[in-house]
């Protein structure tokens, strides 16, 4: 367990005090019923900073968890995937999953690629592999499945990994349906572009050094261009486009 995460607990309800003196959060979210009575279901937090911290370490220690600020989570590192609601969800459809050893120093020697492979008992067909890299042999690999996700550990000592087993594309891949529109919606009407009525820079250019065209515009009483600088032409085409 890791500081600062939420964990939930099924107590006896005479417990429930105890969890609120240790945890920095210690919150009912539901009960169950037993044949010898309901339990509580809390929410538990400890902090990282907390003057707390040694008990709760010790309660956790009683229940055979332990507290550690270390990431002890297997590092999947092939295929491709994405994490969804904390299930591994691989991009590539026929490839096995793969976790790597969190155990693994920075600046350590390469490990010899030797993937040690498990099929998982399942209903699906072709269901998809795992392997784990950098591990110890694993002996007996405890595992669960609902439904298409697998839950698996390689060592007690490991917190849970889940990834999907089927071959279907990640949910997260899924573009969701438009959104239906109501009777007083309409979807939006796109007008036409309609092009500038400014003259084009490359044209206002070349008249501007025309000096024909400054007497053909002064025979029609039109002001002449011929003479001015181009950064006035610029600026013109400009705030006529704004």
């Amino acid at each position: 367990m890791k500081s600062g995460f939420d964990y939930y607990a099924v107590v006896h309800p005479k417990t429930s005090q105890k969890l609120g003196e240790i945890f920095n959060i210690a919150e009912k979210v539901g009960e169950i019923e037993t044949a010898r009575g309901n339990l509580l279901v809390v929410r538990i937090v400890i902090l990282g900073a907390s003057p707390n911290r040694q008990d709760a370490e010790f309660w956790l220690a009683a229940h055979n968890f332990r507290l550690t600020s270390l990431d002890f989570d297997p590092v999947p590192i092939w295929p491709p995937q994405l994490r969804s609601n904390g299930i591994d969800e691989p991009l590539f459809s026929h490839i096995p999953q793969i976790y790597q050893t969190p155990f693994i120093q920075p600046d350590a020697a390469p490990m010899a690629a030797t993937l040690d492979m498990h099929a998982i008992p399942h209903a699906l067909p072709h269901s998809r592999l795992a392997a784990f890299l950098g591990f110890a042999p694993v002996r007996r690999l405890s595992s669960q499945i609902e439904g298409s996700c697998c839950f698996l550990r390689a060592s007690r000592y490991l917190p849970w990994s889940a990834y999907m087993l089927s071959h279907d594309h990640p949910s997260g891949l899924t573009l969701a349906d438009p959104p239906a529109l109501s009777p007083l919606e309409s979807p939006m009407e796109t007008n036409p572009i309609v092009p500038p009525s400014a003259p084009i820079l490359q044209q206002v250019l070349r008249q501007a050094t025309n000096k024909h065209y400054d007497i053909a515009l002064a025979r029609t009483n039109l002001p002449a261009r011929h003479g001015t600088p181009p950064s006035v032409s610029i600026a013109r085409i400009r705030s006529a486009h704004r």
